[in-house]
């Protein structure tokens, strides 16, 4: 399992040869917060819409409102995680001005 979190880029492990950032690197726990809070609430809220716009009987037993609003909230804190995450600078950079 912790080699298919890692192929994900998932894993919080240590930044690798291959230039990987490990998860969350840089971002502050109150920022991990609200992200997490606030995609909570979109997949909940597409849930609620969802399944008071759709039928019933969807093909699916009922389940698409449930598996859309996973995968949205899913998708949307990883790709939030990934657009705040701050890679790490090698050790004795000079770089003044990065």
């Amino acid at each position: 399992m912790r080699r298919f979190a890692a192929w994900l880029g998932l894993s919080d492990a240590q930044a690798d040869d291959e230039g990987g950032v490990p998860s969350w690197h840089g971002v502050s726990t109150r920022a991990r917060r609200l992200c997490g809070a606030a995609w909570l609430l979109v997949a909940v809220a597409t849930f609620v819409l969802l399944r008071w716009l759709m039928p019933l009987d969807d093909g699916l037993v009922g389940t698409a409102p449930a598996v859309i609003a996973l995968l949205l909230g899913a998708l949307g804190l990883s790709w939030t995680e990934r657009a705040l995450v701050s890679a790490p600078r090698p050790q004795g950079s000079s770089c003044r001005g990065c």
